[in-house]
């Protein structure tokens, strides 16, 4: 998934309303929406909001393990001693 850092900000703010209004009124896939997002912060190498809503994801279940690590943006993340823990989460979600 690819993005566009000029418009980055704007789609994390439409992803949290979406995520906002499907969780409140039809129970969307609230763990893809969280990808998404998620995904987003990352592509704008905000490490801080990347793990916060990655956080959340994997407190709810959220189990991409693979599609996290597979993704580019999360590189920035790689140092980072709460990065190892929530995939640690991730996993133990995913079994």
């Amino acid at each position: 998934m690819a993005y566009r850092c000029d418009n980055s900000r704007v789609m994390v703010t439409k992803f949290k309303d979406c995520f906002l209004f499907y969780r409140d009124t039809m129970g969307f896939d609230v763990l893809y929406i969280y990808h998404l997002a998620v995904s987003a912060w990352a592509a704008m190498r905000d490490q801080v909001m990347t793990l916060k809503y990655l956080q959340q994801a994997a407190d709810r279940g959220g189990s991409t393990l693979e599609v996290t690590q597979g993704d580019p943006h999360f590189q920035i993340m790689d140092d980072l001693p709460e990065w190892s823990a929530i995939l640690v989460n991730m996993e133990k979600n995913s079994t």
